[in-house]
Formats: structure tokens, sequence, C-alpha cells
């Protein structure tokens, strides 16, 4: 069944809807289907126009309430947060909004999630660059580790807790 989409029902809890004081009427069961290849990729460019977007309603942000900010009867943060929400069809927080503009993050692209890494940039390549030349020698002599033994030996050099062992080769 290659190729084919699939129709796989998900059986979801129907929620009551309110229509009068007594009365309820139930939401229809969704069916998910499985998207094919082709569907997939256009979900996936889909996705990546929405961040872009989002991203230049956040620089069209700053930009706008660092502007405002100079300005003396300039519009307040909320406004700003209105107007780009409206114009940009967005839903921009204006507390993301205030703490880019106390960063001095003026016309920046969104800041990816998740903790700062613990290792400086110049170190982290110098142990990529060991675990390859570590994985060339072991191909010349013909002795093979698989992909989850490397990286945990790696994750164990480092004193990362195993969980994120997994990653930990994405050099």
């Amino acid at each position: 069944m290659a190729g084919k989409n699939v129709h796989e029902p998900v059986f979801v809890t129907p929620g009551p809807t309110l229509l009068y004081d007594d009365v309820f009427i139930l939401r229809p069961v969704l069916t998910r289907t499985r998207l094919g290849t082709s569907a997939k990729q256009q979900h996936r460019e889909d996705e990546c126009r929405l961040r872009e977007h989002k991203s230049k309603a956040l620089k069209a942000a700053t930009i706008m309430y660092s502007e405002e900010k100079t300005k003396e009867k300039g519009m307040s943060l909320r406004k700003v947060t209105d107007y780009i929400n409206r114009r940009y069809q967005t839903t921009l927080d204006h507390e993301t909004l205030r703490r880019y503009y106390i960063q001095g993050l003026i016309n920046t692209s969104p800041k990816k999630r998740g903790p700062v890494g613990n290792y400086d940039p110049l170190i982290y390549k110098s142990i990529c660059s060991a675990v390859s030349s570590y994985i060339r020698i072991n191909q010349i002599n013909a002795t093979f580790h698989s992909r989850r033994k490397l990286a945990q030996m790696v994750a164990k050099g480092l004193r990362l807790p195993c969980h994120i062992h997994r990653s930990v080769l994405n050099c």
C-alpha cells in the first residue's frame, strides 16, 4: 500500500454543544487521513511559509515599536501589537514584543526555543571533528560501531544525560 492515502478513523470523544437550555447536539466524529508524499511536502512548505510570515510580523513589530518609543506621543505597546496582529493576521503577544525591545533585538528573527548550549562553539566543532576522525579510523580498520554505540560514547565523554545521546552526533 505504499504511495496510497490510507484513511484511518480517529475516534474523538464528542463534546456537547449547548443549543438551547437543555438540548445538546453532539459534534461529529472527525477522521484523520495520512498524508502522501506530495501532500506532506506541501504541508512542510506551508509551515515554512507561515514561520517566515510570523518572523516578518515580529520584525515589523519591533521596528515599529522602537520608532514609536522615540516619538513624544507614540503608540503604546498594546496598540502596536494590535495593529501588527490585524495587519499580518498573526497572534503576536505584547509581552514577546516587550521582551525583544528590552533585549535590543530590533529587526531580528525570532529566537529558537530551548536551553542555550553548554559548550563553546570552538569546543563543539573540535569534538565533532574528533568523532568524525574516529569514525574514519574505525572504517579503515574495518571495525564497526553502530550509531547508537557512538552516540553513547560521545554522551559519556561529554557527561550528558543518557536521553540526549541520540541527538549528539548531528554535527
